[in-house]
C-alpha cells in the first residue's frame, strides 16, 4: 500500500477542520426566525449579531428593515457601547439592555446626511442593543426601566 503524500493529508485535516468549526458556528447562530426579543409587549424575532464582524456590519447598506423585527447586538461584557450610522440607509430606534431591562434609548437615529455620520452613545452601559424601525419605541410605548425578555 502506497503512503500518501503529505500535502493531501494537510488538505483533508484542513478540511475536516473547517467542516467542525462551521458547523459549530452555525449551531449556534438561531436564524431571525428563531431569536426574539419581548419588549414592550410584543415579541419580535432578531437577527442576532454576537461576532465582530456582524456588529460592525449592523444594518448598513441595506435598503430597511423588516416590520416589527430587528437586530439585536450582544457584547461580552456591558459597555457604553457607541452606534454610528454609517451607511445607513433609513432611521431606526436604538435601545440599550443591560439586566434584563432597558437602560438608554435613541429614537429615530437618522441616516448619515451631508457627509455627517452621525454616533450615538448611550448614558449606561449595557451588554445587548437592539435596533428596530424608527417609530418602534414611541409606537409601543417602551421606556427606561421596562422589563426586556431575550430568547437568543
Amino acid at each position: 500500500m502506497k503512503k500518501m503524500p503529505i500535502y493531501i493529508l494537510s488538505i483533508i485535516i484542513t478540511i475536516g477542520i473547517l467542516f467542525f468549526i462551521w458547523t459549530d458556528v452555525s449551531s449556534h447562530n438561531k436564524s431571525p426566525n428563531e431569536s426574539f426579543v419581548e419588549i414592550g409587549g410584543r415579541k419580535i424575532p432578531v437577527e442576532v449579531a454576537d461576532t465582530a464582524i456582524s456588529r460592525m456590519r449592523g444594518l448598513s447598506g441595506r435598503e430597511n428593515l423588516p416590520e416589527n423585527t430587528g437586530m439585536l447586538f450582544v457584547f461580552d461584557k456591558p459597555g457604553k457601547y457607541t452606534f454610528w450610522m454609517k451607511d445607513m440607509k433609513f432611521a431606526i430606534d436604538i435601545i440599550w439592555i443591560e439586566n434584563g431591562r432597558v437602560v438608554d434609548i435613541w429614537e429615530n437615529a437618522q441616516p448619515p446626511s451631508r457627509g455627517e455620520i452621525p454616533s450615538f452613545t448611550p448614558e449606561y452601559p449595557a451588554t445587548y442593543v437592539l435596533e428596530v424601525n424608527a417609530g418602534f419605541a414611541k409606537e409601543t410605548d417602551i421606556n427606561v426601566g421596562d422589563v426586556v425578555i431575550l430568547d437568543i
